[in-house]
């Protein structure tokens, strides 16, 4: 085994050829904070190809540490590395490098299926100065940084798009776009909700998206989560019920009567709840004389 000599350079390069990988990475990790660090350069290049994914990893991360646009090409192609952590310490090193000419191949990460390469893609590219060129890419970059209040301000609203993130990985994303959607009232958006809401194994995900049909509201909305009201789930039958409530619709009452033998305690108490919730509106909306 080659001793790591942490001052040399030399040493620390021939470490590199260790059949370890945690020596490997550990002196990867040691190079970036040695004085010479860029003669490294074009051996820790070599291991943004390397089989252990925790290897190109630190291999990227290294050389956005030495910051040297000699690395520049080849951290672009690790962009397109099947490991998200690869994905993400190549934007972070291009980054620190300020390789503008990265901008088009970072782009493209804002549609990346891991909300970290996204959020990660969009930081770089606004400290790069990128600016979108239009609005789906202002709603992609939105997206990516979680900023929900900002697409509900946006001019025009690319609501194919926005429904794809319903089925993303990152349930964080799914409640954001879940509650922009009803925020914004899309009508549009109500099946999809719904049937994410019937087939998801996901209590807070059901509530947020029973919650967004609610804010949405109108015939189509009362009259799915009336179907969802009598689902054998209790659960489900609970969610529907509390949206039901939000919605305030006079229409609910009769159904929620029908629903205060429930069988099960919560779905019962969420019954009174709503049908209070209803009361209260009518009576604010019809003051008697």
């Amino acid at each position: 085994m080659v001793e790591i000599k942490e001052d040399d350079i030399k040493a620390l390069i021939a470490s590199l050829h260790e059949k370890d990988d945690a020596v490997k990475i550990y002196t990867m990790s040691v190079i970036a904070d040695n004085s010479r660090k860029e003669q490294a350069i074009d051996e820790l290049v070599k291991y943004l190809s390397y089989p252990n994914e925790d290897v190109r990893a630190q291999a990227a991360k290294t050389l956005g540490k030495i910051g040297s646009e000699k690395a520049v090409d080849s951290l672009i192609l690790s962009l397109h590395d099947d490991s998200e952590e690869v994905r993400l310490n190549s934007i972070t090193a291009l980054g620190r490098i300020e390789a503008y000419e990265a901008i088009p191949f970072i782009e493209p990460l804002l549609k990346d299926h891991s909300s970290k390469v996204r959020n990660e893609a969009a930081l770089i590219l606004d400290f790069l100065g990128w600016k979108p060129e239009n609005f789906e890419k202002e709603l992609l970059f939105y997206i990516a940084r979680f900023k929900w209040e900002e697409i509900i301000k946006t001019e025009k609203l690319n609501v194919e798009l926005l429904l794809q993130f319903l089925y993303d990985e990152d349930t964080e994303v799914v409640k954001g776009v879940a509650e922009t959607l009803g925020k914004m009232k899309v009508e549009k958006a109500i099946q999809p909700l719904f049937d994410l809401f019937m087939n998801i194994n996901d209590k807070d995900m059901q509530v947020s998206l029973s919650q967004a049909i609610a804010l949405i509201g109108g015939e189509k909305a009362l009259e799915l989560l009336l179907v969802a009201s009598t689902d054998e789930d209790w659960f489900i039958r609970k969610c529907a019920v509390d949206a039901l409530g939000e919605m305030k619709d006079l229409l609910a009452l009769n159904p929620l009567f029908d629903m205060m033998k429930d069988e099960n305690l919560y779905v019962r108490k969420s019954v009174m709840k709503a049908i209070q919730k209803i009361r209260a509106s009518v009576r604010k909306n019809f003051p008697e004389n």
